[in-house]
């Protein structure tokens, strides 16, 4: 196992535990943030172990997946500045009332999602022309 897995796994059980036993032990800690910190030790934990799982004795990246990589966040990164304008659009023509954390949590996922298609499409299609 490599030092950066260990540091991230040991990171997630230290933070995931640490969480339960100081809810346990002090009662008068904010459920929202006990939640959250719990959430981020699996996040930590469940990440690590699926990189130990997808790439064992491979290497995670090499010249192939890098290009791959940028050119996917650029298209990602066009597509969102699209979405936004949109929004944007959407906001002023009062189509639909938005709050800001709907519109940040939107623009997330979209950006994340693309970037993940992407990824996908062009690792499907072998290279990046």
């Amino acid at each position: 196992m490599d030092r950066k897995y260990r540091y991230g796994l040991a990171l997630g059980i230290l933070m995931l535990l640490g969480t339960i036993l100081s809810s346990l032990l002090w009662n008068k800690l904010d459920p929202t943030i006990v939640t959250i910190a719990i959430t981020v030790g699996i996040i930590l934990i469940a990440s690590v172990l699926i990189r130990l799982i997808k790439y064992r004795d491979l290497p995670e990246k090499d010249e192939r997946t890098i290009k791959i990589s940028n050119v996917a966040l650029s298209y990602s990164w066009f597509l969102t500045l699209i979405f936004i304008s949109v929004l944007f659009w959407v906001d002023y023509l009062d189509v639909v009332k938005m709050t800001v954390a709907e519109v940040i949590g939107a623009i997330y996922f979209v950006m994340i999602a693309l970037a993940l298609v992407f990824v996908r499409y062009f690792s499907w299609k072998g290279d990046v022309e």
